[in-house]
């Protein structure tokens, strides 16, 4: 009686199951951003950044990412995001993002992934592309306005300390 074939057969069918195993608890998340100019983000500039999907049927979380730095001049960012989806529908809506800096005295940015949309199934495939632009901010509950300059302490509709912006999906688990 031969003993290798089986218990090479059963060494494979293990390091099988393991691997399936350990496959479930791998994110298969997609991120993609975009550069901003962290010196001065003007209300209306728009930013894009291009998610192309090849799954019309899992549903997903999508995430808004931001990377700034110590020198943010807002608290809320009022956030403009236009959706172009694979077969030209288009449509916009702006939210508020909370973004503030934890000051922890090492790191010079900070990222967040701030929620947008969750259970989503984006139904084509194809590339979706998400502009964003901004309205300005709010620091402390003051609204920006596009028309003050900041050079007597006055609130602006340009945002400074944000370097990047983009989008986050990442697939939603479902009980079986």
């Amino acid at each position: 009686m031969n003993l290798i074939p089986r218990t090479a057969a059963a060494i494979c069918c293990s390091l099988t199951a393991i691997c399936s195993l350990m496959a479930g608890c791998i994110s298969h998340h997609t991120e993609t951003v975009a550069h901003v100019d962290s010196r001065a983000w003007s209300a209306g500039q728009q930013v894009s950044v291009t998610l192309e999907n090849g799954d019309s049927l899992s549903m997903r979380n999508i995430d808004i990412l931001l990377r700034f730095g110590r020198d943010l001049n807002t608290d809320t960012l009022s956030l403009n995001v236009t959706v172009l989806t694979p077969d030209s529908v288009s449509f916009t809506e702006t939210i508020a993002v909370p973004v503030a800096f934890e000051h922890d005295g090492g790191s010079r940015f900070m990222e967040i992934s701030a929620p947008y949309r969750k259970n989503a199934v984006l139904s084509k495939t194809g590339s979706y592309i998400f502009t964003f632009s901004h309205n300005g901010g709010t620091i402390s509950g003051t609204s920006t306005d596009t028309s003050t300059d900041t050079s007597a302490g006055e609130i602006t509709g340009k945002i400074i300390g944000i370097s990047a912006i983009g989008v986050k999906t990442t697939p939603v688990r479902q009980n079986r």
